[in-house]
């Protein structure tokens, strides 16, 4: 049987205990902040970068892996593996898979196999977590590419942040739009549109006191009332909103595995430290 190397990115957020359970490697993007380079998730944890960004005097940027981080991640996997499996960002939201298309070439012999997420953070994060689940039961790189979609189709991701002032000064929204909104106390709940994985806004609420409720209502929309689902929460700096969603999830749902995520600082970067997600994908783990 063929020995399977799962490589990630960290623009997806696996939870830790998946990235350990099941040997995931993570290729680091790079956050610039107030002069330093940092290896997202390894220089600098999620905590300590929200509590830095609310501070800073500039606003923090971030970089795709580059080839060379990839072209080391592959080497060393192939040292022990006969395949390699990414499972990588959106490529309409990074050009992260670029870079591993790259690092790929440097490897004619060898077979590297690549899945477009079309998604993000835990959205993109079920896909790995759906791949690496099958790579642990015996599948084939196909048969694990499979799982990955079959994840996507089952998993939607809902996001909002509480002060639009990071996704205004990088530039994700409109200025304009996002004066308006800001004045108006209007707060987009935004997804990521699985056909062509570009950010989509799903609706607005008036008050960001609004959020929790509206994504558990859409949620609902997709599994049902008491449905059974797989659930993440995207805590950023805003405990009492996680906590509450958290709450709401177990009572409303049939919970079939819950994980509470920090956004990674590649993520914060754009929305800033008051943000809060949530993941659902329908049903339980095949």
């Amino acid at each position: 049987m063929a020995r399977i190397k799962l490589i990630s990115d960290g623009s997806i957020d696996v939870p830790q205990s998946e990235v350990d359970e099941y040997d995931i490697t993570v290729v680091p993007p790079i956050v610039h902040l107030e002069g330093t380079d940092y290896r997202s998730g390894v220089d600098i944890t999620p905590a300590e970068f929200m509590h830095r960004i609310r501070t800073a005097k500039a606003l923090a940027t971030t970089s795709q892996p580059s080839p060379g981080q990839f072209a080391e991640a592959f080497e060393a996997a192939l040292a022990s593996h006969d395949e390699i499996l990414y499972v990588g960002i959106s490529s309409a939201l990074s050009g992260t898979i670029n870079s591993a298309r790259q690092a790929a070439n440097l490897f004619p012999d060898a077979k590297i196999t690549m899945v477009d997420t079309y998604s993000l953070s835990a959205g993109a994060g079920m896909q790995v977590v759906a791949a690496a689940r099958a790579l642990a039961g015996g599948a084939t790189v196909d048969e694990a590419v499979a799982a990955t979609k079959r994840a996507k189709a089952d998993t939607t991701l809902y996001f909002a942040v509480k002060d639009l002032t990071f996704l205004i000064k990088g530039g994700r929204v409109g200025r304009a739009a996002g004066a308006i909104g800001q004045f108006l106390n209007v707060c987009p709940i935004m997804t990521v549109d699985p056909e062509d994985g570009a950010f989509s806004p799903l609706t607005r609420v008036r008050t960001f006191k609004k959020t929790v409720n509206t994504m558990l209502a859409n949620a609902e929309g997709l599994i049902g009332k008491g449905g059974a689902g797989r659930f993440v929460v995207l805590r950023g700096d805003l405990d009492d909103e996680a906590n509450k969603l958290t709450d709401e999830i177990h009572r409303r749902f049939d919970v079939r595995w819950f994980r509470d995520v920090v956004p990674a600082p590649t993520l914060l970067a754009h929305t800033g430290p008051d943000a809060l997600g949530l993941v659902v994908s329908r049903g339980d783990w095949p």
